[in-house]
């Protein structure tokens, strides 16, 4: 990253230079605040990242997952089959021409899938399960070899899983008076390829679960069961509720309610070359924590805050501390694009535990600084 920097409680921000992508600091009370920047795409993207949590979720916050860029091979597809993978606790891809291509990709220990689609059903996984991604001493893609290829052929060596529509039903289950475009998803992930693949989806009154043989099924494995739609009209909000489980049946899933949109003002400031923005925010259950991402052209500011911290929070100004490039600071007078979203969830940190339930409300607004 280009830039790290932290604060501690209420005091003043800190930069922190990294060794081998690790960043040190100390935080002496149970609340912190982290900034960093992060690039992504072509034509490069530039993220500056805001988390104002507690110490126990500033650890577990959604950093980079990494800069390699790995690759493999898949074969045995039909002509309208599709084929689509994850890598990792972020990374999802797709393939074409018979290979695959992964970014943002740490180095370590982690699950790789591939799942095969006919007719828009998942009908074969394949898992490779930790394996091993090392930085290799050259930029470039690191081809994964044995480790990355999926084969779904006949005579793919038995590796492929099949899967069927089971008689589980997943259903929408209230909240949904207004609620346009309803759709319910079904995603396999694994402990350490949390990301996950899409099974099925549907916007029918019922989706019929797809489930893997339990033999094929390790201790972290979970099925993400959830239901989405829209508010619609000029406000319209996306709602959406996740539930995880080891163990599908039949279930039926409410949408939470729609959030109160956040008030973002600009601050004006005698030192700061960058406006600040202010945002003011209500926040109700079942959700508590909410992310803003502010969009200017290729620049975004992406603020993380629980309620917890507080409802009332203005851009720090980073732009006197080392590393920090101008570049980076948004700029007055052109629109800033704004997505707001409300989540919610039943445990504290870490991966979720049976039976847990996620909840997410997203709407959208423009800030003219």
């Amino acid at each position: 990253m280009p830039f790290f920097a932290y604060q501690d409680g209420s005091g003043p921000w800190t930069a922190v230079t990294g060794a081998n992508g690790v960043y040190d600091f100390n935080i002496s009370g149970t609340q912190g605040a982290v900034a960093y920047v992060s690039t992504s795409g072509s034509p490069v993207e530039t993220h500056v990242n805001l988390f104002y949590l507690p110490v126990a979720e500033l650890a577990s916050a959604p950093y980079p997952a990494g800069t390699l860029t790995v690759s493999g091979t898949y074969e045995g597809l039909g002509v309208s089959d599709v084929f689509s993978g994850a890598l990792g606790p972020f990374s999802e891809f797709n393939g074409a021409n018979d290979g695959w291509l992964c970014g943002n990709v740490a180095s370590g220990t982690q699950d790789l899938l591939g799942l095969r689609s006919t007719g828009g059903l998942a009908d074969q996984l394949i898992i490779h399960r930790n394996v091993t991604i090392t930085a290799p001493a050259s930029p470039g893609a690191i081809a994964l070899g044995k480790d990355g290829d999926f084969d779904f052929s006949p005579t793919g060596g038995g590796n492929a899983i099949a899967m069927t529509p089971s008689t589980f039903l997943l259903t929408p289950g209230g909240n949904e008076a207004g609620i346009s475009n309803i759709a319910l998803t079904e995603h396999f992930a694994t402990a350490g390829a949390a990301s996950g693949v899409l099974l099925s989806s549907t916007f029918a009154p019922s989706l019929p679960l797809v489930l893997l043989p339990s033999v094929n099924l390790q201790a972290g494995d979970q099925y993400q069961l959830g239901t989405n739609g829209s508010t619609g009209g000029p406000s319209s909000q996306y709602l959406v509720t996740t539930a995880y489980t080891a163990n599908p049946t039949s279930l039926s899933l409410a949408l939470p309610p729609a959030m109160t949109l956040p008030t973002t003002t600009p601050v004006a400031s005698t030192t700061c070359p960058y406006p600040l923005l202010r945002t003011q925010f209500t926040i109700g259950q079942p959700y508590n924590k909410l992310l803003v991402a502010y969009t200017q052209g290729d620049l975004d500011w992406n603020l993380a805050i629980q309620s917890a911290y507080g409802t009332d929070v203005t851009f720090p100004d980073l732009h006197a501390l080392a590393g920090w490039n101008p570049a980076w600071g948004l700029n007055s007078g052109t629109p800033i694009s704004a997505s707001a979203s409300a989540f919610g969830q039943t445990w504290t940190t870490g991966a979720p535990p049976e039976g847990a339930r996620q909840y997410q409300a997203t709407g959208n607004f423009t800030v003219n600084p």
